[in-house]
């Protein structure tokens, strides 16, 4: 080996041993990386309290179905329309859960995107919520995304488009199949 080439070597070396002792991190100290996190913290696409909530009425645009569920005075959820009987607490909690805590992942300013061609004009499923003070919450849930993994939704009163998990809609869509009442014990025989 000539001295050039050694001399060449060294210095790759050298390069990176710098490399790494500038990159690696001393330990405890957090890794930094200079992106933007994903999910972004934008806020909650509708502001609500579950305990304000009243009535849901949940209306799918293409057939006109049309689930409808209330508190009772004792502040159970019943299912009022297309049947009625006490509802499911576990669906109704998710349900309410899922409502009250929605983050979306990314907000459309108005202008971005036309509602009419994110389905949102008219909504596929409409949700409204009547609070206790008598205001109503009307949250439209339209396409799904090009990539299906999240859904378009538009608050009334709120010109912004919102890209939202698919688990809101994918409920709703589940009771149109089968309105969430509060399953009956089964009996099993005894041999």
């Amino acid at each position: 080996m000539n001295s050039k080439t050694t001399l060449a070597l060294v210095a790759v070396a050298l390069a990176l041993v710098a490399l790494v002792l500038l990159v690696e991190r001393p330990e405890g100290s957090p890794r930094v990386m200079n992106v933007t996190p994903y999910p972004t913290t934008l806020p909650a696409v509708v502001a609500l309290e579950e305990g304000t909530v009243r009535r849901l009425t949940v209306t799918r645009s293409a057939d006109g179905a049309r689930v409808v569920l209330a508190r009772d005075e004792a502040g159970e959820w019943q299912v009022v329309a297309p049947v009625q009987g006490p509802a499911d607490a576990w669906t109704m909690g998710s349900l309410l859960g899922t409502l009250v805590n929605l983050q979306p992942g990314r907000r459309l300013e108005p202008g971005e995107v036309a509602p009419a061609e994110v389905g949102l004009d008219p909504p596929r499923v409409l949700l409204e919520a009547e609070l206790a003070d008598g205001g109503v919450v009307r949250l439209a849930l339209g396409a799904e995304n090009p990539q299906e993994t999240a859904q378009y939704a538009q608050v009334e009163g709120d010109d912004a488009v919102y890209l939202i998990s698919r688990g809101l809609y994918l409920t709703a869509e589940d009771m149109f199949a089968a309105p969430p009442l509060q399953p009956t014990p089964t009996v099993e025989a005894v041999e």
